[in-house]
């Protein structure tokens, strides 16, 4: 995976590429873990659940997209 830079280039997904947190999501668009999950629940960034928890996770892929500015 690229190296994580606040603003910089999106990550580039792939087979094997491991699913960004909240945190890491927010820490790339330089925003609030509160505003990745209102990009969420708006519909303007794809999640990944999974586990009993409901762990959310994204695809680097899906914060390439948004990022681009196409609506997945």
């Amino acid at each position: 995976m690229n190296e994580m830079v606040p603003g910089g280039p999106a990550p580039k997904g792939g087979p094997g590429e491991r699913l960004l947190t909240q945190s890491e999501v927010a820490y790339w668009l330089q925003v609030d873990k509160r505003t990745v999950r209102r990009l969420t629940e708006a519909g303007k960034l794809r999640k990944v659940d999974f586990g009993k928890r409901r762990m959310v996770r994204y695809r680097p892929e899906d914060v390439a997209a948004f990022l681009a500015g196409e609506v997945r």
